[in-house]
């Protein structure tokens, strides 16, 4: 994955077709308004309905590992 300013970004915005900027506005707008925090790189409510289920045996010592913890 590359990375690019701003300024680049706005370069390539001005770029696209009529059809090409409508379509962008309109996935910008299906986005969550709180979206990030640019400063951190955070995104806010991002894991709200995320539940992990850890294993009960989540801390024993791996078979994979077995020679190496002799």
């Amino acid at each position: 994955m590359s990375t690019m300013s701003f300024d680049q970004l706005v370069k390539q915005v001005e770029q696209l077709s009529p059809d090409e900027k409508l379509r962008l506005e309109q996935l910008l707008h299906s986005f969550p308004t709180n979206v990030a925090n640019t400063s951190t790189g955070l995104v806010a409510g991002w894991g709200r309905d995320i539940v992990i289920r850890i294993s009960d045996d989540f801390d024993e010592p791996l078979d994979d590992f077995k020679e190496y913890m002799e």
